[in-house]
């Protein structure tokens, strides 16, 4: 994307996700940086072409999956809120879970380029998200099996549990 051409939206689809943080911002990789919202974005490969075409850089994960991150400050530089991204279900209806991983989401980003020093890149601007297949945020719970409690042993009673 050249400096003269005046960004534009571009909205991803169906893209798998990860690590959203769409409802309640979350810290930033540097703990002194403000909150944000954010998105790790698993695009399709067609998309993934038009991000790289604009001069976005992927990034690698653990499991050698390509995803590139869409983010927006809590606040501007001047210290102002922003509004979080907006989030939407399939039928343009606010959305108020949070996304857990694997969900498959529509995601409206505006490429804007920057420059610090010597380096140069593009940061994805979180516009918008929309739900087209939710997968629950179970943050863990799923590493646990439902456990049948002995008759008589009040499993809301700590000193009931016989472990």
């Amino acid at each position: 994307m050249s400096e003269a051409e005046k960004p534009q939206q571009i909205v991803l689809k169906n893209a798998r996700v990860k690590y959203a943080k769409l409802i309640k911002p979350g810290h930033a990789f540097d703990e002194g940086q403000p909150d944000l919202w954010s998105v790790n974005i698993y695009p399709t490969d067609e998309d993934a072409d038009k991000l790289r075409d604009i001069g976005a850089n992927a990034k690698e994960d653990k499991n050698g999956g390509t995803f590139y991150v869409a983010k927006r400050n809590v606040v501007n530089k001047k210290g102002e809120a922003v509004p979080p991204p907006a989030l939407v279900d399939s039928r343009k209806q606010p959305f108020t879970q949070e996304v857990g991983n694997g969900s498959v989401c529509n995601i409206a980003v505006t490429p804007f380029n920057w420059k610090k020093g010597q380096k140069t890149g593009v940061i994805l601007y979180l516009n918008a998200a929309q739900v087209v297949n939710h997968v629950e945020a179970t943050q863990g719970v799923d590493a646990f099996e439902v456990m049948d409690m002995p008759d008589g042993v009040d499993d809301n009673k700590s000193s009931d549990l016989p472990f």
